[in-house]
C-alpha cells in the first residue's frame, strides 16, 4: 500500500482553484445573469436551506445524465444504481500522491462515525471514481478502496464513459497523458465531494481542502432538510 502513497510534488492548491472555477461556470446557467451574479446567488444562505461548513447545497437539486462505468467487481455501474442511497463521490487515481489518500481519508471518517449510530435506513455509500484506468485494474481498485475502507466501491471506465461520468456530476479531469504506464505520470481532476441524493440528483458539493468531522456534520443536516422536504 505504501506505494499508493507516494510522495511528490503537486501544485494542489492552483489544481484546486481552476477545477473549483470550472465547476462554478458548469453549475452556472448559461443563460441568465453574469457569472458573478449567479454565484452569489448560489453561495448565498437561502430561507430554510442549511448553510454549511464545507461547502453548499444544490436547491434544486440537479439531474444527472446517463452514464455507464465498470465497478471493481468488474459488474457495471449507472445512474441507476444511485436511486434509493445517498452517495458520496469522488474522481480521482490510485497513484495519486496527496489529494485523493487525503480525501479517502476523510471520506473513511465519514462512514466509520456515522455507522454506529445511525438510525436512518436509508443507505449511504461512497464511489471512488479512477480517471487513470490504464493503470487502474480491478484488482488494484479494490485494494486501494479496500485499504481505506471496505464499504468504499471503486469504478472507472474507458476514457469515453469517463468524460460521460465527468459532464453528468458536474466535475472535470485532464486526460491521463501519453506516458509509458510506469512512469508515474500525474492526472489532473476535481478535488470536490459530490453528494447525491437518494432521487439521483445532485444534492451537494463539498469543497477542498476535505475534513471528514465537517463534511460528516453537513451530511446529517442535509438529510434531516431532505427529509423534511421531499414528500
Amino acid at each position: 500500500m505504501q506505494s499508493f502513497l507516494k510522495s511528490a510534488a503537486v501544485p494542489a492548491a492552483a489544481l484546486c482553484a481552476v477545477v473549483g472555477g470550472w465547476f462554478v461556470g458548469q453549475m452556472m446557467p448559461a443563460d441568465g445573469p453574469p457569472v458573478s451574479e449567479q454565484l452569489q446567488r448560489y453561495s448565498a444562505p437561502q430561507d430554510g436551506v442549511p448553510a454549511l461548513a464545507g461547502g453548499h447545497v444544490m436547491t434544486p437539486a440537479r439531474s444527472v445524465d446517463s452514464f455507464s462505468l465498470v465497478k471493481h467487481d468488474s459488474t457495471g455501474f449507472t445512474e441507476a444504481d444511485l436511486a434509493g442511497q445517498w452517495t458520496f463521490f469522488f474522481m480521482g487515481y490510485t497513484h495519486c500522491p496527496d489529494i485523493c489518500p487525503i480525501t479517502m481519508t476523510e471520506l473513511d471518517h465519514v462512514h466509520r462515525e456515522l455507522a454506529p449510530v445511525d438510525t436512518d435506513p436509508t443507505p449511504v455509500k461512497t464511489v471512488f471514481v479512477s480517471v487513470d484506468p490504464r493503470r487502474d485494474t480491478p484488482d488494484r481498485l479494490k485494494e486501494y478502496t479496500g485499504y481505506f475502507n471496505p464499504d468504499i466501491s471503486g469504478v472507472t471506465g474507458e476514457s469515453s464513459r469517463l468524460e460521460e461520468f465527468a459532464k453528468a456530476m458536474r466535475l472535470v479531469y485532464l486526460p491521463a497523458p501519453d506516458e509509458p504506464i510506469d512512469s508515474n505520470y500525474l492526472v489532473d481532476h476535481s478535488a470536490q465531494v459530490i453528494l447525491v441524493n437518494p432521487k439521483g440528483e445532485l444534492q451537494a458539493i463539498f469543497s477542498a481542502p476535505q475534513r471528514g468531522t465537517v463534511m460528516l456534520e453537513d451530511f446529517k443536516q442535509i438529510r434531516s432538510w431532505y427529509a423534511e422536504n421531499t414528500g
